[in-house]
């Protein structure tokens, strides 16, 4: 009962197709005249082979060939008995391969898991005895390659073309993935069918069968201990110099980043930079690389050497030594040295008299200890005295042409010579602090002082003119009181017949005032004075201090130059500086002025304000937010130096990088791509100074 139901049961319509098709392969398979096959075809048409199950489809298959010329008969599993093919006949063989793959797949084996045992198996050993497995398999599935089966032919990866083509196609294969040869891993090959290739060549010999110039550091990994071989260092620093210099780098300019970057990241560990590229170039120096190797820092022989050579190159450029700022030591290389020196202790390595105020910007904190002070001011006197001027003589340019100017914003003069003099008094200097004559007995202790001088003259206090005032310079004195009161003031009982240079109200007509300005601006041209480095002790000099006690000096000087502005003056009316509009004013006619000169508004230095008579805003004003009124958005970093202690501000640092990360981005940069040199670049070399390039852009990826 079971197997009428088996022979009689229905197959799905699903099946009717590949029951038919199994029809049409058994009987090419036979060996049924091909003329004849088509017949047989015909009489099963009429059949319901839908209805049949397939023990009754292969039995009428069988009966029709056994009604054959050359009948055979079906063994297991419907493939046909080897006894009975003609296996010269090809078709034949594609046939019973074809139905031999099949059977075996419906069971769960793929092609290329098929192996000499399941021939055998199946009856068709004879098919071995004059194929190859590869072959036979091929017949059925053309692209399959030798090394996709269990097992290829002994000997099969003796020959060297079939070694060859099987790593070409491993190539493509990886390619399809995205996958670049310099990508491919020992596991690829495994994971490919191609283990045993790794075992009997090496990977990289493998590999270059394909592209013969690949090198064994453009594999991710290189053989165990390739790298302790000098020969090859030596070969793998050569091949990135060539590299290199296809960009127009020379090997002065490789960074460490360029070794990551073309694979060599491995060397750079195991051996400093400077080291390898002197395999390639003997005689290069440490401090010709645009990056500098720590060890260069760290001894003083080196050192010094490096600084000769930034020196050298320096003056090249037309720069003094005191001329070398913080940059150029950057630009130059040198930026590390900074990191443990101060930049004057480098300079004077290579100059050992150099004075820190000598510098284009003393070091930072430097003016705070008045030990220093002291001894800048010492040097200052000694340099005046050289040419052939006293201390009291010393004026506030002197200090500002000689490099001082920093000391007379945060110092006043006379504290600054009292230093080096204690006893110096404030009236023996050519200029005394504001409000100093109007303590009566300042003014009293003067005029005592002066007319025991003149006594050694030989000249009674009677004798005594307002012309010795002036050349005793006091003549602020007499702009500000009588000769007679002030000579009273020693001699309470002297009697003097004062007389008047210019008749009563006179200076009362303005006719008579420009005309007599006028002539003093005359004068003092043919002396080489510009209008506006007239003083007040040029008028008492001409004799026309009674002008000064009517008038302020610049009143009188616009009446010849009337867009004369208060800060060209060498002093500024009192409280000029404190009205907002005046300072931006005058800021933005000093930076039009600067940019005449070819400075842009980023360059501007305290020593410019400082030239061009604008000194006193600093010491109500930081530089930056001085020139942030003409423009708004300038950034601290533009300046060509910061604020002092500016970049110990956290937050200063976060909004720097923020920044720097943005102007990147816009240049098409990620933040991953971003080096030091652009941090150089950009502005900001002071924060790579500070702080490592991975710290900085940590605080944007947090």
């Amino acid at each position: 009962m079971a197997g009428k139901n088996k022979t009689t049961a229905k197959i799905s319509k699903e099946d009717y197709k590949r029951i038919r098709a199994k029809i049409r392969v058994k009987l090419g398979a036979y060996k049924i005249n091909p003329d004849k096959a088509e017949s047989y075809l015909e009489r099963f048409k009429g059949l319901n082979i839908a209805r049949m199950g397939e023990e009754r489809v292969d039995s009428l298959i069988r009966e029709e060939a056994e009604k054959s010329e050359d009948p055979s008969v079906l063994f297991e599993l419907g493939v046909i008995s080897e006894s009975h093919i003609k296996w010269e006949n090809e078709k034949a063989v594609i046939d019973a391969m074809l139905i031999f793959t099949e059977e075996l797949k419906r069971r769960g084996k793929r092609i290329e898991e098929i192996t000499t045992y399941d021939l055998y198996s199946t009856g068709l050993s004879k098919l071995i005895d004059s194929n190859n497995m590869y072959s036979l398999l091929k017949l059925v599935k053309p692209d399959l390659k030798p090394w996709q089966l269990s097992r290829v032919p002994d000997g099969y990866w003796d020959n060297p073309e079939n070694v060859r083509e099987a790593v070409e196609w491993l190539v493509e294969e990886m390619a399809k993935k995205g996958k670049k040869i310099e990508e491919i891993t020992q596991q690829d090959f495994e994971d490919m069918g191609l283990g045993t290739l790794v075992v009997k060549y090496k990977k990289a010999e493998l590999l270059r069968m394909v592209k013969p110039d690949l090198k064994p550091w453009q594999l991710i990994r290189v053989p165990e201990g390739y790298w302790d071989d000098l020969k090859y260092v030596k070969e793998a620093v050569e091949w990135l110099v060539e590299e290199m210099a296809k960009e127009d780098r020379s090997i002065e300019e490789i960074t460490t980043q360029d070794f990551e970057d073309m694979g060599l990241g491995t060397l750079i560990t195991k051996y400093k930079k400077a080291e390898l590229l002197r395999m390639v170039k003997p005689d290069l120096k440490p401090w010709d690389l645009s990056q500098v190797s720590k060890g260069c820092c760290e001894d003083p022989k080196n050192m010094k050497e490096a600084i000769e050579w930034l020196v050298v190159e320096m003056v090249k450029k037309g720069k003094k030594i005191e001329e070398i700022t913080t940059k150029d030591f950057i630009d130059m290389g040198l930026g590390r040295l900074l990191n443990i020196h101060k930049i004057y202790d480098l300079l004077k390595m290579v100059k050992p008299d150099l004075k820190p105020w000598q510098l284009k910007n003393v070091p930072s904190g430097y003016w705070n200890n008045r030990e220093y002070v002291k001894g800048a001011v010492e040097w200052l006197v000694e340099e005046m005295a050289k040419k052939g001027k006293s201390i009291e003589e010393i004026t506030t340019k002197d200090f500002i042409d000689i490099g001082f100017g920093t000391l007379i914003i945060k110092y006043k003069k006379a504290e600054l010579l009292r230093m080096v003099k204690p006893d110096l008094k404030p009236h023996e200097l050519n200029k005394v602090p504001n409000g100093y004559w109007e303590d009566h007995e300042h003014v009293k202790e003067k005029v005592k002082q002066f007319v025991e001088e003149m006594a050694k003259k030989g000249k009674k206090i009677e004798e005594i003119t307002q012309q010795d005032f002036i050349d005793m310079g006091l003549g602020t004195l007499v702009v500000k009181y009588k000769k007679a009161e002030l000579l009273r003031m020693v001699k309470p009982d002297l009697e003097l017949r004062e007389q008047s240079k210019v008749p009563n109200g006179y200076w009362d007509d303005p006719k008579n005032v420009k005309e007599a300005v006028e002539r003093l601006v005359e004068e003092m041209a043919k002396k080489g004075k510009k209008i506006e480095e007239i003083t007040n002790k040029d008028f008492i000099d001409a004799g026309l201090s009674g002008l000064l006690s009517k008038y302020r000096k610049d009143e009188l000087l616009r009446m010849v130059k009337p867009d004369l502005k208060p800060h060209e003056l060498n002093k500024v009316p009192n409280g000029y500086w404190e009205d907002h509009e005046h300072v931006k004013e005058e800021v933005k006619q000093f930076v039009e002025e600067m940019a005449k000169k070819g400075k842009k508004i980023e360059e501007i230095i305290a020593k410019d304000f400082i030239d061009i008579g604008l000194g006193r805003l600093l010491n109500i004003h930081k530089i930056y937010d001085l020139l942030k009124m003409v423009k708004p958005d300038l950034k601290p970093w533009d300046l060509k130096h910061v604020t002092a202690g500016y970049w110990n501000d956290p937050k200063n640092v976060k909004e720097a990088v923020e920044w720097l990360v943005n102007e990147m981005a816009k240049e098409g940069k990620k933040i991953e791509e971003i080096t030091v040199q652009d941090f150089v670049n950009k502005g900001l070399g002071g924060l790579v100074i500070k702080y490592k390039k991975s710290e900085l852009l940590k605080m944007i990826k947090e």
